[in-house]
C-alpha cells in the first residue's frame, strides 16, 4: 500500500520544480558547455541518500554493479552525520560528504538558517569536486536539486517519491524512470541501474554490505556451546515504532527458558529504560547478555548470528545485507517496500487491522491500541517456531 501524501504537498512539489527549474536555467546550469567545463574527472559517481540508516543501507546493492560497469569509477556519497559509520570501512567508496539535511529527521524542524547552511556545505563541495553522475534512488525532487546545484552532469531518478502519489516532471534530471515495477527498496535501486545501460537480473546477490570478512564469519550452529545464537534489537527510530516494554520482556523469558540458544540483546542510546529493566531482571541469567555496541560492533555481532529479532529498523537491513535470519516487527512502516530479504527471514505486520498504515509516524490515530501493540507476543513464537522448522530441515 503507497503512501498517500496530502494534496498540499503534492502541489507544492510541483510548483517548487518548476520554480528551481527556472532559477536554475536563469543561472546557466542547464547550459552544456558551462557544465562540462566544470567536469574535468568523468570517473566520479554521487549518491545522494538524506534519510535513515535503513535507506543508506539500500544503496548498497548499486555498488558492485557500477564499478563492474565502470571499472574506474570513484563513488561518493552525500549523507547525514547520523550515518558516517555505514560505509567507513567500505573499500568501494572513495568519500561520504556528511550534511545535515533538515527535512530528514522526525524532529527536525525546516528554517531558513538551516537551508541556508546546508547550501553552504553543498557550495563547499561544488568547489573541490566535480560529479560526471548524481544519482536520486527515491523520486526527491529535494535531492534533485541538490544533484543540479552540484553540477551533476548527468541525473538519474524517478518521477515517483517512493512508489507514493507525489509525481515530479522530471524537469531536473536527464535520465529518468517514471516510476520502479518493483515495490522493494533494494529491488528499486537496483532497478534504476538500468539508466546507466546496467541490465542486471533479479534476486539480488547478498552480501551487499562490505566489512572485513574475516570478524564476521557465519558460526553455522558450530559454536562450542552446540546452541543457537539469537541477537535481539529493541530500537526502532521513531517512537511509533516501539513494542511494549512487557512484550520484550515475555519473549526474553520464553527464549532463556527453552535454553537452546544463547541471547544477546544489543542498544545503542535508545531505550534506556527498558535495557535498565531488562539488566534487573535477568542479572542471573547465563545465557543472556545485554551489549551497548557501536555501529561495527552490533554489525560484527549481528554477523555473527543465526536469528536476528528486530523491529523495522537500520539493524534489519543489516542484517539482511549480511544475509542472517531475520524476524522483523513491522507497525507504522511500509513491510512491502522493507521486508527483510532472504528466504529464511520473517515479518510480523497486522496491516488488515489498520487502514492508516503505512504511516508518516508523525502522530498516531489509534494511541490505545495501535499496530504496534496489535503483534502478540504468541505472534512472534509462532514465526520463531517456524524458522527453527526452517532451520531443521535445512540442517539435515
Amino acid at each position: 500500500m503507497p503512501y498517500n501524501y496530502s494534496r498540499a504537498k503534492k502541489y507544492f512539489t510541483y510548483i517548487f520544480e518548476y520554480i528551481f527549474f527556472g532559477l536554475f536555467y536563469i543561472l546557466g546550469y542547464f547550459r552544456k558547455g558551462h557544465l562540462l567545463a566544470r567536469h574535468n574527472n568523468e570517473n566520479n559517481i554521487l549518491l545522494i541518500e538524506p534519510f535513515q540508516m535503513g535507506d543508506v543501507i539500500s544503496l548498497s546493492v548499486l555498488f558492485d554493479p557500477i564499478l563492474e560497469k565502470f571499472p574506474n569509477a570513484n563513488i561518493y556519497l552525500l549523507l547525514k552525520p547520523a550515518n558516517k559509520a555505514v560505509y567507513e570501512l567500505d573499500k568501494r567508496i572513495k568519500k561520504v560528504f556528511l550534511v545535515d539535511f533538515p527535512w530528514s529527521d522526525y524532529d527536525k524542524k525546516f528554517s531558513i538558517k538551516k537551508i541556508s547552511k546546508l547550501f553552504l556545505e553543498l557550495h563547499r563541495i561544488r568547489s573541490s569536486y566535480f560529479f560526471e553522475i548524481g544519482i536520486d534512488s527515491r523520486g526527491d525532487l529535494r535531492s534533485q536539486i541538490i544533484l543540479v546545484f552540484l553540477k551533476c552532469r548527468k541525473r538519474l531518478g524517478y518521477l515517483t517519491y517512493l512508489n507514493s502519489n507525489i509525481k515530479v516532471k522530471g524537469l531536473l534530471l536527464t535520465h529518468k524512470l517514471v516510476t520502479s515495477k518493483l515495490k522493494h527498496r533494494f529491488d528499486s535501486n537496483y532497478e534504476l541501474l538500468s539508466l546507466l545501460g546496467i541490465n542486471r537480473q533479479l534476486p539480488i546477490s547478498f552480501p551487499t554490505l562490505q566489512y572485513p570478512y574475516e570478524d564476521f564469519i557465519d558460526s553455522n550452529f558450530n559454536n562450542k556451546s552446540g546452541k543457537w545464537s539469537i541477537v535481539i534489537h529493541t530500537g526502532g527510530g521513531s517512537k511509533y515504532k516501539k513494542w511494549p516494554e512487557q512484550n520484550w520482556e515475555e519473549l526474553i523469558r520464553f527464549l532463556i527458558g527453552e535454553n537452546r540458544s544463547n541471547i544477546t540483546l544489543i542498544y545503542s542510546d535508545e531505550n534506556g529504560d527498558l535495557i535498565t529493566r531488562l539488566q534487573v531482571i535477568f542479572y542471573e541469567s547465563a545465557n543472556f547478555t545485554i551489549k551497548k555496541t557501536s555501529y561495527l560492533e552490533m554489525v560484527k555481532i549481528i554477523g555473527n548470528s543465526n536469528l536476528f529479532i528486530c523491529l523495522d529498523s537500520g539493524p534489519m537491513n543489516i542484517a539482511g545485507c549480511l544475509k542472517k535470519d531475520v524476524i522483523a516487527l513491522f507497525g507504522p512502516g511500509d513491510s512491502m517496500n522493507w521486508y527483510p530479504y532472504g528466504n529464511r527471514s520473517f515479518y510480523i505486520h497486522h496491516l488488515n487491522q489498520y487502514k492508516c498504515s503505512p504511516c508518516f509516524q508523525t502522530k498516531c490515530v489509534c494511541p490505545e491500541s495501535n499496530c504496534m501493540m496489535s503483534i502478540k507476543v504468541n505472534d512472534v513464537l509462532k514465526v520463531y517456531r517456524d524458522w527453527q522448522l526452517v532451520i531443521s530441515t535445512n540442517k539435515r
